[in-house]
This record gives structure tokens, C-alpha cells and sequence, in this order.
């Protein structure tokens, strides 16, 4: 909520009016492709990060440098059966174009597979 104050006479009174902003959440570190957490890839080619979404708009980014021909699968597990996640998965290039999505509309665990066309992050 933002609150602003009206001026009602020369007099100096002022009334309070609140006003609702939209809901959106801070700016975080991780949020934007200059800014996505970078990867690396254990022995078995696989990276895993855990975390939480506190937020249903929560945005976390992540980011991979991967070869042509290389097959990148990403997935979103929930911690439990009982509290699935609604995720939406996207991959971006370099240059920020987006390459592929998969929405799981609150059934988790399919993964988006995409196969690489070029060097670079993604």
C-alpha cells in the first residue's frame, strides 16, 4: 500500500488516502539473464540446485555454457506429493531470445529437453 497525503486548505490540514500498488515482487539478484547464477555441471553432467519459492512469481535464472549437439533437460521438483508446484520453465540464448518452454501447470516433474544448436550460455 502507498499512502499520499491531499491538501485540503491553505490552512495546512491534509487527509490520508491510500491507494493499492500492483503486487510484484523486489528486484532480486538472479532475476534478469545478466544476472542469472551461473552452473557448473558435476562429473555425471548434471547440476541441481535446491531452493524454495516463496513467492508465485518468484524468477530464478540460471545460467550454462554448453556445446553444439550437447541436450540440455530441465526439471522442478516439488519436495513433496502433497505440495505440487506450478513452474514454468524457459530457455533463453545468449542474447536473451527465447528457445523453448514447457509450462507444468501444477503437475511437476516433466522435464523441458532441448537440444543445443550452438556454443555459448544459455
Amino acid at each position: 500500500m502507498r499512502r499520499s497525503v491531499r491538501r485540503e486548505s491553505a490552512v495546512g490540514r491534509s487527509r490520508p488516502c491510500v491507494e493499492p500498488l500492483e503486487s510484484r515482487l523486489a528486484p532480486a539478484a538472479h532475476d534478469t539473464l545478466n544476472t542469472a547464477v551461473p552452473l557448473t555441471f558435476d562429473a555425471d553432467q548434471k547440476a541441481q540446485v535446491p531452493g524454495t519459492l516463496a513467492d508465485p512469481n518468484q524468477v530464478d535464472l540460471y545460467q550454462v555454457r554448453l556445446n553444439s549437439g550437447d541436450e540440455l533437460t530441465a526439471e522442478v521438483q516439488s519436495a513433496s506429493f502433497d505440495n505440487p508446484v506450478n513452474s514454468y520453465l524457459r530457455i533463453f540464448d545468449a542474447s536473451g531470445e527465447q528457445l523453448d518452454t514447457n509450462d507444468n501447470q501444477l503437475i511437476g516433474g516433466i522435464p523441458l529437453t532441448y537440444e543445443v544448436q550452438a556454443v555459448g550460455l544459455y
